[in-house]
């Protein structure tokens, strides 16, 4: 039987590019500790927290990750933005004393290699961002680069978005899209806003 450990780390010190997986999160009772930092966040302002179904998926991440990053998309309103910027940041910080560097996906177009460089990284508001940018006369495609790098490196990405599945295929393509679906899970926000 032959130890996969052992020949990954040997093709690792010959200097042999192996991809790298994201790191595992596993925290015990995940539902129960979003939940108190959620209601943190949300109370600290003055507000109602009010629990939805939705936080359950995502509480089922924090317990297992599945070496997968986090996406979370549907409609507005619904507390996606705020559970990926400041919660999940907050758990991690605490239990795994990781920072995760978070940009509004309109950064992209603006500063794509500062944020690709970062391993572990949350992109707020995927969709609003144009697919290409064109810096110091290059075109570029930010959002393609930075799952690509992410795949390749291992990275942890948490993202949000307002727009459905048939919207984010429409604007990303098939490829781009098909490694959100693989280096992701994925939990769909069909709530009414808390806005209204």
């Amino acid at each position: 039987m032959y130890n996969l450990d052992q020949i990954i780390k040997e093709m690792q010190e010959r200097g042999m590019k192996v991809p790298a997986l994201p790191i595992l999160i596993s925290i015990p009772n995940g539902n129960d500790v979003l939940k108190q930092y959620y209601k943190y966040f949300v109370e600290a302002r003055r507000e109602t927290f009010i629990y939805r179904s939705e936080y359950l998926e995502v509480g089922k991440w924090l317990e297992n990750s599945h070496h997968k990053g986090l996406f979370l998309y549907g409609n507005v309103g619904n507390g996606k933005s705020q559970i990926a910027r400041l919660v999940i940041p907050a758990i991690l910080l605490n239990y795994y004393h990781i920072i995760v560097s978070v940009y509004d996906a309109t950064e992209l177009n603006k500063k794509p290699d500062e944020i690709i460089s970062k391993h572990i990284l949350c992109i707020d508001d995927l969709g609003a961002e144009a697919n290409e940018c064109v810096i110091y006369g290059q075109r570029r495609q930010p959002i393609a680069e930075l799952l690509d790098s992410a795949e390749k490196n291992g990275k942890l990405i948490l993202a949000t978005s307002n727009l459905n599945k048939d919207e984010l295929l429409k604007k990303y393509g098939e490829r781009t899209f098909d490694r959100i679906i693989s280096m992701t899970e994925r939990v769909v926000f069909n709530g009414n806003s808390f806005r209204k």
